[in-house]
């Protein structure tokens, strides 16, 4: 199977020959598992991201894998493959590059009363997030933090979501100090989530996401209302709420240093 674009940490991690099983199987990317962790074979529809490769197949049951199945990684053709790197922050955002996604951002909530009552608990924690980030409050931070790690339901629970899009935007503005307190919260709370989301996190507080949000920070970054309006569309795409929690946190995290136009 012929890969279109791969991580360079997957393309790396191909080099060492290792010896993956089926972790999970979905529509669109089978989930790999080795003692390095989750990595990702993912139909071409899916952007690319941390530890995936993007094979030219419209779904997954094209490899005819399941559960527990052992991975050739020799019949996936990375010759020829487009190498993902996303690009090094932190950038320069304006409160007019922000105002473009959080007017582009849908207005109308769950009706479900469970999903209302998560949405409630996550709005609260990224108001207090926020508080105690402008405090240089770490401590609180991080036990926000925790507290949203595993929160609601989904393959990637929506505190998990929002709290990789803060992190991000922590990434692409330079608060290191924030992130160091941030990487132990999620350290510290690892058993509260999966292993899917859990590689999310990790990913994240290494300053990479899925594709579709790199680049909407280097829109944000450029400020071209038409390029940030299309990358928030992109992000908004992901799963059914996730790119709606992942840019929600990010624009959370870039609104302790929004600078005026």
């Amino acid at each position: 199977m012929r890969a279109l674009v791969a991580d360079r940490e997957f393309i790396s991690w191909t080099v060492t020959r290792p010896h993956p099983r089926v972790h999970s199987v979905f529509a669109r990317t089978i989930n790999m598992v080795d003692d390095s962790g989750l990595w990702t074979l993912a139909a071409s529809t899916v952007p690319v991201g941390p530890r995936t490769a993007v094979l030219d197949m419209r779904a997954a049951a094209e490899l005819r894998l399941a559960v527990g199945d052992p991975v050739d990684l020799s019949s996936v053709d990375l010759d020829g493959a487009t190498t993902w790197n996303p690009s090094h922050w932190p950038l320069g955002i304006t409160r007019g590059a922000l105002d473009v996604v959080r007017g582009h951002l849908p207005v109308a909530g769950p009706t479900d009363p469970f999903e209302l009552a998560v949405e409630g608990r996550i709005a609260t924690h990224r108001v207090r997030l926020q508080n105690a980030m402008r405090r240089a409050d770490f401590v609180t931070a991080k036990i926000v933090a925790g507290g949203l790690i595993g929160l609601g339901p989904g393959l990637t629970p929506a505190g998990d979501d929002l709290l990789a899009g803060f992190i991000i935007g922590c990434h692409a503005v330079g608060r290191h100090a924030a992130l160091a307190w941030l990487r132990s919260a999620v350290a510290e709370h690892a058993a509260a989530t999966n292993q899917i989301s859990l590689t999310m996190l990790r990913a994240a507080l290494d300053g990479r996401a899925t594709s579709v949000l790199h680049h909407l920070v280097d829109a944000l970054g450029v400020g071209e209302p038409r390029r940030i309006v299309a990358a928030t569309d992109q992000c908004l795409a992901v799963g059914h709420t996730s790119g709606l929690h992942i840019v929600g946190g990010l624009v959370a995290a870039l609104e302790l240093t929004e600078r005026g136009i």
